[in-house]
């Protein structure tokens, strides 16, 4: 569930809401998210649709309390970074050269990959294939073709986040420094924090 946190600034001793730098970074969180799901679909990338629902966000006021931040999660779809900067192949980075991620590198729960595979194979009515010498292939040993060609040769980036994470505060910064401006303003009017919070 998408948060808007109360965003504040002490003037004076006094905590003054940045209400709309709060509506801006809002803004962005959605827009994030929309063309993040259009990445998704445009890249093949949305089979079952939990990896697009699940992107929610968080404007809040950053850990030290000097700055916002506004924060993405993927609840229920631990793998959105791998779909997001692919990983790298037990045998080969080719396809992943910048992904930290790497299969067989010891870390992360082993057996998952093939059940993903799996349930991306019933999701697409996959019942199995004829081989090249005509012979039919059950889903099961297509499973396990699958599953190996791409723990050898790995997951090629989608950047399905990555990039709106980049385009949207760079294309909008006005919008966020407009918000700010607003924002001061408003201190300025009110004397430095006042109680009126018209």
């Amino acid at each position: 569930m998408d948060k808007v946190k109360p965003l504040t600034i002490n003037i004076g001793g006094k905590e003054v809401p940045l209400s709309h730098s709060a509506a801006v970074l809002d803004g962005w969180g959605k827009e994030i998210r929309r063309r993040a799901r259009i990445r998704l679909a445009r890249n093949n990338k949305n089979t079952t649709g939990n990896l697009s629902e699940s992107i929610t966000y968080e404007v809040a006021p950053e850990k030290d309390g000097d700055g916002m931040a506004l924060s993405f999660t993927f609840p229920g779809a631990e793998y959105a970074m791998f779909v997001d900067q692919g990983v790298k192949g037990a045998r080969s980075s080719q396809k992943a050269p910048k992904s930290p991620f790497q299969f067989g590198s010891g870390r992360g729960p082993k057996g998952r990959l093939r059940g993903a595979i799996d349930r991306w194979a019933v999701k697409k009515g996959l019942q199995g294939v004829r081989g090249a010498d005509g012979r039919f292939i059950s889903r099961k040993s297509m499973v396990f073709l699958i599953t190996r060609s791409i723990y050898q040769t790995g997951i090629k980036p989608s950047y399905f986040f990555t990039t709106p994470f980049e385009e949207v505060p760079q294309q909008q910064n006005s919008k966020l420094e407009e918000g700010l401006a607003q924002d001061i303003a408003k201190v300025i009017k009110q004397g430095y924090g006042s109680n009126d919070s018209r």
